[in-house]
């Protein structure tokens, strides 16, 4: 594919960069990490070079460097891209937005970065600094809370974090009940036969 764009579209065109990225993240899922990152940094300029400075695409592009950044052990480097990311997202998007969620991933993925360098904050911190961001940018029943509380949950788990985790857990299992006693109720006609 990426040959073909190339081959096709003039030297400067998008597709082109869409082509290399997914390209870098076959490379990841492969394992290689180094193909990655070479085509992850390439894609970053390219993408900064043709586009204009708050689109998103610059944005995925420096996550997806970050991730490699990480896979590769370089997690100080990881760590302030993810916080470019994180910046970027809270700086291009308004309050409510649809992809406000990538926000909230970044931040995620900013905190486990810390982690990976042995910068934990205690428990109660860590999970109040990733909800407050989840909290800022949607109302606390909104079901993109309740999503990231299992996903915080099993990073407190990972960090041995056990008590935390299991009360995210509960909490997130209130919330979802509470969500759906929101929702309309709505019916299906089903067919007569």
């Amino acid at each position: 594919v990426l040959a073909f764009r190339k081959r096709d579209l003039p030297p400067d065109h998008p597709d082109i960069a869409s082509a290399m990225h997914n390209l870098a993240l076959t490379y990841s899922a492969l394992g290689w990490h180094q193909d990655a990152f070479d085509l992850n940094t390439e894609v970053l300029a390219f993408r900064k070079k043709v586009l204009s400075p708050s689109h998103p695409d610059i944005c995925n592009s420096m996550s997806s460097l970050a991730l490699t950044y990480s896979a590769l052990g370089q997690h100080q480097k990881a760590l302030e891209l993810n916080a470019g990311v994180l910046a970027f997202r809270e700086r291009t998007l308004p309050p409510g937005h649809p992809d406000i969620a990538t926000t909230c991933s970044a931040m995620d993925n900013l905190k486990l970065t810390y982690s990976a360098l042995g910068r934990s904050q205690d428990p109660h911190t860590f999970k109040t600094d990733v909800l407050a961001i989840h909290e800022r940018v949607q109302p606390a029943e909104h079901p993109d809370i309740v999503t990231a509380m299992p996903n915080l949950a099993s990073t407190c788990s990972d960090l041995g974090w056990q008590q935390e985790a299991i009360e995210l857990k509960t909490e997130a299992l209130a919330l979802w009940g509470s969500c759906l006693s929101t929702i309309q109720n709505f019916s299906v006609p089903m067919p007569l036969s």
